[in-house]
């Protein structure tokens, strides 16, 4: 028989916090065979075994579960969040809960990468009606990195007539993005419109609580032994943009080089070792124009290569002028060296997209929302200067 996992109830801890597994547990069975729900070809090499939801998360764990109890079915559900928040690692989660807790119905985990490439062969072998067919055979659908599409404009239009055929079918679409999929953020317009017409709710990096027992079950699993002192030094530990460790990933890499230290010295880690990690941290150097305009080319999915470059498509001109917009932020530089940085433009030029973007920040959520995520990122030594100093 099988064993139905709770999805939010796996882990109710006095502090508001709840966790989903992201493997899924062994069926019972006379054979002792385990039942296996994740697709074959993906692994959960290194990965923490859960998502924890704080307090920060709270109204997106209240969507999950409407939509795992079928009470919501308005597809698309959009996740988006900033890197390092989780969003692959929850999708894979909420597809195994899916499965388990409808066994009888479809479901299908991709990612952008692979339906792009998979849609360019069956263009290049004019099976195109096959290949959207494909998709249409199952009852609940999870593409991750949805925003990889931006320059494929053939198969957005494809995604946006599977959006139409799920919707016109009561089935369930999931996407995951790194930011919400307006006409702005470089989509097509009517895949932008498809997805901003369903339900959209924000992954937010893990807050205090959240972060604390992510720092726990990351200690346990490498056998890092942290006191109960030095874990919040740990977690607690702030620069100019707030906590150093937001992500698991950074939580993973913090944890792994502690243990480094330990069995080098062959001791318990204590608080100096904390203090001392973040003394070494690269992150804690100035940034450069480098550093500022890579983040926001990771952040948004656009090659460093094209923001210096001369290209007007408007994702590019947006994506560029923010990052021209941070470098006057965190930097000491002039409009003049920020122009030569970006493909030797003049003065008049950076300063009418320095412009434009502080502008833009009081009318455009979607700009005011990838600086303000972008600028999470930037852990700098310097106090940021602040708008009224520009």
């Amino acid at each position: 028989m099988f064993l139905f996992l709770s999805f939010l109830l796996v882990l109710a801890l006095a502090n508001g916090l709840f966790s989903i597994p992201i493997s899924p547990s062994s069926a019972a069975s006379t054979t002792g065979e385990q039942l296996k729900l994740f697709p074959q070809e993906f692994h959960d090499s290194g990965g923490l075994g859960e998502f924890v939801f704080g307090n920060e998360n709270v109204v997106l764990q209240s969507v999950l579960q409407s939509v795992l109890d079928q009470r919501f079915a308005d597809s698309p559900l959009v996740l988006y969040g900033d890197r390092g928040t989780g969003k692959t690692a929850l999708s894979h989660a909420f597809l195994i809960q899916w499965r388990c807790k409808h066994p009888d119905l479809k479901s299908l985990h991709t990612n952008g990468i692979d339906f792009a490439r998979e849609h360019a062969r069956a263009v290049h072998t004019h099976s195109l009606p096959s290949f959207r067919k494909k998709y249409f055979l199952f009852d609940l659908l999870v593409i991750d990195d949805v925003q990889v599409l931006k320059t494929r404009t053939s198969a957005q239009q494809t995604l946006s007539l599977i959006i139409d055929a799920f919707c016109e079918e009561g089935r369930m679409l999931v996407v995951c993005t790194n930011e919400l999929p307006l006409e702005s953020s470089g989509l097509d317009a009517r895949l932008a419109s498809r997805l901003m017409g369903g339900l959209q709710a924000r992954i937010a990096a893990p807050g205090e609580a959240a972060r604390e027992e992510l720092v726990r079950l990351l200690s346990d699993q490498h056998g890092v032994v942290l006191d109960s002192a030095t874990q919040k030094s740990l977690i607690n530990e702030v620069g100019p943009t707030g906590p150093k460790l937001k992500t698991v990933p950074e939580m993973r890499s913090a944890v792994l080089r502690l243990r480094a230290q330990a069995d080098l010295k062959s001791r318990d880690i204590c608080r100096s070792d904390v203090e001392r990690f973040f003394a070494d941290d690269p992150n804690s150097a100035p940034l450069s124009l480098r550093d500022i305009a890579m983040a926001v080319s990771r952040h948004l999915n656009i090659r460093l290569l094209d923001m210096k470059s001369s290209s007007r498509r408007r994702y590019i001109v947006r994506a560029r002028n923010i990052a021209i917009y941070l470098c006057r932020l965190h930097i000491n530089k002039s409009y003049r060296e920020i122009g030569q940085y970006f493909g030797r433009r003049d003065h008049s030029t950076i300063m009418h997209a320095f412009n434009k973007t502080k502008s833009d920040l009081a009318s455009d959520g979607s700009v005011r929302l990838v600086v303000e995520e972008v600028n999470a990122k930037l852990s700098v030594k310097l106090n940021p200067r602040t708008l009224a100093e520009q």
